[in-house]
C-alpha cells in the first residue's frame, strides 16, 4: 500500500500579499482533516506563522496555478524522525517535497509527467 494519497488543491489567485491568509490556511486544513489526514493538518498549523511555512503557503496560492499534494498518511508521519518533525524549517521542506504543480487525480498520471516540486 502507498504511503501517500492525492489531495487536489486548488490555489485561488491573489490569495496572499506579504501576510499569510489565515482563511485559505484554515480551508487547507480542514481539507486535510476531512480527509483523513490529521497528521498533516496539525504539521500545517504548526509551520503556519513561521517564515518557512510562510513561504510554503505564498508559493502555493500565489497566481493561477494547481497544485496536487502527495499527502503523507498519519502512518507515515508517525514513523517519521520526530526530530524533524518539530523543527519548522525540515518540516516544511518536507511537506514542500510532497508538492507539485499541475493537476493529477492519481499516481499514475503524476509519474507519466516530468518530475518536480515546489522544493
Amino acid at each position: 500500500m502507498t504511503k501517500f494519497a492525492s489531495i487536489l488543491l486548488l490555489a485561488a489567485a491573489g490569495a496572499v500579499a506579504q501576510e499569510v491568509n489565515t482563511t485559505v490556511l484554515g480551508e487547507i486544513a480542514k481539507a486535510f482533516t476531512d480527509l483523513g489526514f490529521t497528521g498533516l493538518a496539525t504539521a500545517a498549523a504548526s509551520i503556519a506563522n513561521t517564515t518557512a511555512g510562510k513561504q510554503l503557503l505564498s508559493t502555493i496560492t500565489n497566481g493561477n496555478q494547481n497544485y496536487t499534494i502527495f499527502a503523507p498518511t498519519n502512518d507515515a508521519l508517525g514513523a517519521a524522525n520526530q526530530t524533524a518533525l518539530n523543527d519548522p524549517d525540515t518540516l516544511a521542506a518536507i511537506i514542500s517535497y510532497h508538492i507539485t504543480p499541475g493537476e493529477y487525480k492519481n499516481e499514475t498520471e503524476f509519474f507519466k509527467a516530468p518530475s518536480m516540486s515546489v522544493q
